[in-house]
């Protein structure tokens, strides 16, 4: 079995299953590695965030599964035994003092600080700080 050759391909890459699609499938499909997709039972909310650098660029053809996602799930509604969808982009840097979380549902975009973006991935209350 090959191996990844170095931490950037493992990194570009993301899963083993990932790098065999690249070498063996069409070239006229997205692939792409979600961070994190995360499902909180006891509020009925499955959320997915791709996780960014704060300088890093997202390639256009991530940007539109994404939004696809996103169209999705904010037309699936919601009734009390549904499930609530929630999609969003998080960008920010280890140890994320503060970070940048868009809402793609929404179209709305916020910063966090790093006690709140816990909050926000626990699923807990948390407080936004406005984006200008």
């Amino acid at each position: 079995m090959e191996k990844y050759r170095n931490a950037d391909e493992l990194n570009y890459f993301g899963s083993d299953l990932n790098k065999f699609a690249n070498e063996h499938c069409s070239k006229q499909m997205t692939v792409n590695n979600i961070d994190f997709l995360s499902y909180k039972a006891s509020k009925g909310i499955v959320r997915l965030i791709e996780s960014k650098h704060t300088n890093e660029n997202m390639r256009p053809s991530q940007r539109k599964i994404l939004e696809i996602f996103a169209s999705l799930f904010k037309k699936s509604g919601r009734s009390p035994e549904e499930l609530h969808y929630e999609c969003y982009v998080v960008r920010g840097d280890y140890p994320y003092i503060t970070s940048e979380v868009e809402d793609l549902i929404n179209n709305k975009t916020f910063m966090v600080d790093q006690e709140n973006l816990i909050k926000f991935l626990n699923f807990e209350e948390y407080a936004i700080i406005p984006k200008y």
